[in-house]
């Protein structure tokens, strides 16, 4: 994706050079109309000189949500760095259970991204528009790096809108169950495809739930 460039006003800019994480709306010009909910951004100051990449917001007080700083835009290998120094601070936990959430947003540099491990399924949420592909990316990585068969991916959404349904990125699951409002919960239960078709009658739609049987995308 290429970044659209945007020049900060001087105080934004002072955000990015403190490295504040975000960049909020009653500081940004009239210029940032033009952009588009998830934009991927290259942030300037008034000497054209690049400061660093983030992504737009068009909701919430939140504008921009920052990236990476300096010139270099963010790519494979830096996403991938941030992957493994994200394990490495929950090594000694993960020795002690499966259940843990491996990444946590802006504190491990990867803005609106987390993802959970839930035994043998992973489960990675964007909280921004501009953050779906990089969760997708996140979620792959961890899984191949840490050999977990499934993942899902649960994109983000505006805050007033349709609810947008989750997506099986790789293995086999079946969702376990929706809310009264149909919203749909995180918890997913990993399920081979040998499986027989669970008997129990399912919470969101009074009938019995079977698993899905056509195989996802591989990451």
């Amino acid at each position: 994706m290429t970044p659209r460039r945007y020049q900060l006003k001087k105080e934004a800019a002072g955000v990015v050079l403190r490295d504040h994480p975000w960049i909020f709306r009653d500081t940004l010009s009239s210029a940032a109309v033009v952009f588009r909910d998830g934009d991927w951004l290259r942030l300037v100051d008034g000497s054209n000189k690049v400061l660093g990449h983030g992504f737009y917001e068009a909701e919430g007080a939140i504008a921009i949500r920052v990236l990476r700083r300096g010139p270099e835009r963010p790519n494979a290998a830096w996403v991938k760095q941030k992957l493994t120094a994200a394990l490495a601070k929950r090594a000694d936990l993960a020795k002690r259970t499966d259940g843990v959430r491996l990444v946590h947003g802006d504190s491990d540099g990867l803005p609106a991204v987390v993802v959970d491990r839930f035994g043998d399924t992973l489960v990675a949420q964007s909280y921004a528009r501009g953050a779906d592909a990089l969760t997708r990316f996140s979620a792959c990585v961890l899984a191949r790096e840490l050999s977990i068969p499934n993942v899902l991916w649960v994109p983000a959404h505006r805050r007033k809108g349709t609810e947008v349904a989750p997506r099986v990125l790789r293995g086999r699951l079946r969702r376990s169950a929706r809310s009264p409002r149909t919203r749909w919960r995180s918890r997913w239960i990993s399920r081979a495809a040998r499986s027989p078709a669970p008997t129990s009658t399912c919470a969101g739609c009074a009938g019995p739930c079977a698993p899905r049987r056509s195989p996802a995308p591989a990451c």
